[in-house]
């Protein structure tokens, strides 16, 4: 049976990396739906991907109050809260081994659930033409491999690992726009199955999601479905005409 999904709220959270250096992010509050999109949108700098990893239960010294299908974080085992989540940022962390070792890390081998996180992530046919497969053995931090490549293997283990959300921490930045465009679909069709918290970057993938949190200065200064936020003309549409200029 499909893991259920989580449904996350965060309560005027606050973090800061220190008690002398300013907050990353104060005062968010969040709520998500099990299966829900949600992304996280603003300059560098601004707090979200500290806010995500926050989620994702990386730190704990957060001021505020984090619940997971209305369980305080707080009395959750750190193991127990983090195992909710599936984690990729733009350096999945590979290690010294096999292809076949780094999908599966920690878990029971399943071949043929091995093959098929490759396939949804894209990188079946490649690994289906090395002379040893899935048992190619991959140098330290994913040596041998290209920065897209090394991305969609990340992929392939959160897949894998089936955790009930997924956090995604501008995951595809080093595809191709073919394989980007292929693997943002996969996305979508995770909606319902899958609680997503998306790091964008790339604002015009993101119109299908349920809701969109624009960071400023550590602070969420606007909140809203993609349509809403465009209508409003305000950060979130400003930071969109700019990426549309840039390509970005």
């Amino acid at each position: 049976t499909q893991p259920k999904a989580p449904f996350l709220q965060a309560k005027s959270l606050t973090f800061s990396y220190s008690a002398l250096s300013r907050p990353a992010f104060s005062g968010v509050d969040l709520s998500v739906e099990s299966g829900a999109a949600v992304a996280l949108v603003g300059q560098s700098g601004s707090g979200k991907t500290t806010f995500s990893q926050v989620l994702a239960g990386l730190h704990r010294n957060y001021r505020g109050q984090l619940l997971l299908d209305g369980q305080d974080a707080s009395s959750m085992s750190v193991s127990c809260y983090r195992s909710a989540f599936s984690m990729l940022g733009q350096q999945p962390a590979l290690f010294d081994g096999t292809i076949a070792e780094n999908v599966a890390m920690g878990l029971d081998f399943d071949p043929s659930q091995i093959q098929a996180a490759l396939e949804r992530a894209q990188l079946l046919d490649f690994v289906e033409q090395l002379p040893r497969g899935v048992d190619t053995h991959l140098g330290a931090d994913g040596q041998g491999l290209s920065g897209g490549q090394q991305q969609r293997l990340g992929l392939a283990r959160a897949l894998y690992h089936d955790a009930p959300c997924l956090l995604l921490d501008e995951a595809t930045s080093a595809l191709d726009p073919q394989n980007q465009q292929k693997i943002w679909q996969l996305f979508r069709d995770m909606r319902g199955r899958k609680t997503l918290i998306l790091v964008a970057h790339q604002l015009d993938a993101i119109e299908w999601v349920d809701q969109i949190l624009v960071f400023d200065q550590g602070s969420v200064v606007e909140r809203g479905s993609f349509d809403q936020l465009v209508n409003a003309r305000g950060l979130f549409w400003r930071l969109l005409s700019h990426s549309s200029k840039t390509g970005n």
